[in-house]
């Protein structure tokens, strides 16, 4: 799933997709130490995830400020390097 459809899924359902990894699990005394430890590592791949969400909004709004700004210095400036 790209950026932009998992940011709409998560803006849609206030979380994100389940795992292929979530529920399939055996919690038995054998594994138990190696579920918790996946769990965490999921744990944190969601983090992660949302944070590169995060900034995926951000690197949008910068580049529509940089466009608008481009804009403003051209209309001035036609000779500019960026133009």
């Amino acid at each position: 799933m790209n950026l932009t459809g998992l940011g709409q899924y998560l803006y849609r359902e206030h979380q994100l997709p389940p795992s292929a990894v979530q529920g399939s699990f055996a919690l038995d005394t054998k594994s138990n130490n190696i579920v918790h430890q996946q769990y965490y590592l999921l744990e944190k791949q969601e983090e992660q995830t949302l944070y590169i969400l995060q900034l995926n909004e951000q690197n949008k709004q910068l580049q529509e400020q940089i466009e608008q700004l481009k804009a403003i210095v051209c209309k001035d400036h036609p000779e500019s390097a960026i133009c």
